[in-house]
């Protein structure tokens, strides 16, 4: 019977550890196989436990995104083992690198080339450190940024509370980030590595340097609920315009870009996160103290004056049986009292301005709303073209209003009313992992000018 059971263990294809042999490649399974071969799933919790007692983290279909295709899927999996390889050889440490993380196109750096490195070590408790690097071609420096996540105190839900998520987090954390960044603001709010200047030179945004640094605590009470409070200090220079190359070769469609007064600041940030679910929500309150301007600043205001900025995010998907899914947006800014240009970007992500010429406002309060509808193609397509897999068609429909100056020397507030509707796509591109290149063909209209304007957007999503 001895026998007949090791042929049939032989014939299963079991892994046999031999004592001082070198440990085989393990995958999910056969790491999962092993560890339960005894007593089951207890053996396998024991297994996880063992290498750091917060990193069994099952995976959850919340973790896998909209859109995730076979190929993504495949990619995912593969991670997995490595990661799975690496802890069993005892080498935790494990090095993400994003070669395209900062691949763009703009008027004051050219094209732009660069990417991300990420070290981090499997595990809720450990620390994690973000670094990247670029350099533009047109502007012929080199801009950097770093982001250091050091958890501080972990938690896991009890059986009582009767959590959906039942995956320890970090409840408390301490960040830093800074380094020398190309920030924009004014003009519309298209991604950051928005390529339609590379094709037709339209670059509405407006652009200057900053360095900055913050540090700060997170703290999470409950899985969804996360509040953050940090400190830091920044300087502004102004930029200029560094090429007027374009495929097409329009001058026309090229802005000057605003002469920005350089200032020093001392900022404090605060903000309230949910996400649960399909629904996300974001309040955000920053406090920014000038304590240097090499002019006095555009709206004389003099160094020492406190500005108070506050912004209200949200977020929220509908996903259908089909694939099909409704993505909506919005988000209101409120700028505080009258301040330079250069402040509006901070609460305002890209500014304060969506789809207006930035060379004659100066936004205090912006509010927008987007609806977007993808298109998955279904299986039976796929299947009889495996490329259509990776092409989701949608429809983009936005709106808005901006309360701004015709001069910013002078506190004159009046509102812009603005709404953008386009049909195109998103393209996965599984050679880079979670990258997508997005095409939209629309117009642009807004009652108050009035006028309408159509625009193509192709742009990288990371």
């Amino acid at each position: 019977m001895a026998i007949i059971a090791v042929a049939v263990l032989l014939g299963a294809g079991a892994p046999i550890a031999v004592r001082g042999a070198e440990a085989p490649v393990d995958t999910v399974n056969t790491v999962l196989a092993t560890a339960s071969a005894d007593s089951g799933r207890t053996a396998a919790d024991d297994f996880w436990r063992s290498l750091d007692p917060p990193c069994y983290v099952p995976l959850t279909v919340r973790d896998l995104d909209f859109g995730l295709h076979d190929a993504g899927l495949d990619c995912l999996v593969g991670e997995g083992d490595h990661v799975i390889a690496r802890m069993i050889a005892g080498r935790p440490w494990q090095l993400g690198v994003k070669p395209l993380e900062r691949f763009r196109f703009n008027r004051v750096e050219g094209l732009v080339l660069g990417g991300e490195v990420r070290l981090a070590r499997a595990g809720v408790r450990q620390a994690s450190l973000t670094s990247g690097l670029d350099y533009g071609f047109a502007w012929r420096r080199c801009t950097h940024s770093h982001k250091l996540d050091v958890p501080l105190l972990t938690a896991k839900p009890r059986d009582a509370e009767g959590f959906l998520v039942r995956e320890p987090w970090v409840k408390l954390a301490f960040e830093a980030e800074g380094g020398r960044t190309i920030e924009r603001f004014g003009g519309d709010r298209r991604p950051l590595n928005d390529l339609s200047a590379l094709i037709a030179g339209d670059d509405p945004s407006q652009y200057y340097e900053m360095e900055a640094w913050r540090a700060g605590l997170r703290y999470s009470p409950h899985p969804a609920l996360t509040f953050r409070v940090a400190g830091g200090e920044g300087e502004h220079r102004g930029l200029g315009v560094r090429t007027e190359w374009s495929f097409i070769n329009d001058s026309r469609e090229i802005h000057d870009n605003i002469f920005l007064d350089g200032l020093r600041r001392l900022s404090l940030f605060s903000e309230v996160c949910w996400n649960y679910d399909s629904l996300s929500l974001l309040i955000g309150i920053q406090v920014h103290q000038i304590s240097e301007m090499a002019t006095g600043g555009r709206l004389n205001n003099k160094p020492g004056y406190l500005n108070i900025a506050k912004s209200v995010r949200a977020r929220w998907r509908k996903l259908y049986n089909n694939g099909n899914y409704w993505l909506l947006k919005s988000e209101w800014v409120d700028s505080g009292n009258s301040t330079s240009p250069e402040m509006l970007t901070y609460i305002g992500g890209y500014g304060t301005l969506r789809d207006l010429d930035a060379g004659g406002y100066c936004g205090k309060m912006m509010a927008w709303l987007s609806a977007e509808y993808h298109f998955d193609w279904n299986s039976h397509s796929a299947n009889r073209f495996p490329l259509m897999s990776y092409i989701k068609p949608m429809i983009l429909i936005s709106g808005g209003i901006v309360n701004h100056t015709h001069d910013i020397s002078q506190n004159c507030n009046q509102s812009a009313y603005f709404n953008y509707i386009a049909l195109g796509s998103t393209v996965n591109i599984p050679t880079f992992g979670s990258q997508q290149l997005q095409v939209l063909f629309g117009v642009s209209h807004m009652p108050s000018v009035p006028r309408y304007t159509f625009k193509t957007v192709l742009a990288v999503n990371y």
